[in-house]
């Protein structure tokens, strides 16, 4: 019986040549969505279009129109920790406090007294907290 290395069996199971580059243009979908649509288009992708609540939610969430440096700790987290479900809050509530630190803000929220946290979990699991600032 022969030995069959890791490698073979990787090289078997890619493709090479033209097949590689049809395999990838099947394989990544075009993904862009206008953010005023995407809740429709989302939850049309689940088949929940009877959740009209849910909808309207996501539509007034799209409307808060939010810059990107108010994104940018979830960001900075999940590209170099990856997703790591509900520590990933914990990670983004800390970088979000060194920066406040860094540039000299009054409190723990990036200069701000409230904010909002969001968390989306499997099967459309959403959870919201309120959150107060604290001075550094």
């Amino acid at each position: 019986m022969a030995n069959i290395t890791v490698d073979e069996v990787r090289k078997a199971q890619r493709a090479e040549g033209p097949a590689t580059i049809m395999a990838i243009g099947t394989a990544n979908p075009a993904n862009c969505v206008d953010q005023s649509t995407y809740p429709d288009f989302y939850f049309r992708i689940t088949n929940s279009d009877h959740m009209t609540e849910l909808k309207r939610k996501f539509q007034r969430m799209s409307k808060l129109e939010l810059k990107e440096e108010k994104l940018r700790a979830s960001r900075h987290v999940l590209a170099e920790y990856g997703n790591m479900s509900s520590a990933c809050v914990l990670f983004i509530l800390d970088e979000m406090r060194k920066k406040s630190a860094a540039d000299g803000c009054a409190t723990t929220g990036e200069g701000l007294d409230w904010g909002v946290l969001f968390g989306f979990g499997p099967g459309l699991t959403v959870e919201t907290v309120v959150l107060h600032s604290v001075a550094l």
